[in-house]
């Protein structure tokens, strides 16, 4: 199975920053920030726009 997170903020006009706090994936624009937490569904990545996975 996999999985894949393409936040968008302000309808996708608000350009994207994607960095890691700890092992946590976490997009940010602007005061927003949306952090992506997998929990047992596989070890998040960042992928250019998005953040992805992967489990079995």
């Amino acid at each position: 199975m996999r999985w894949r997170v393409a936040p968008a903020f302000g309808h996708g006009q608000i350009a994207l920053r994607f960095a890691y706090r700890g092992r946590i994936p976490v997009a940010v624009a602007g005061a927003d920030a949306l952090a992506v937490c997998s929990w047992d569904a596989g070890e998040p990545q960042i992928d250019g726009s998005a953040v992805c996975g992967r489990f079995t």
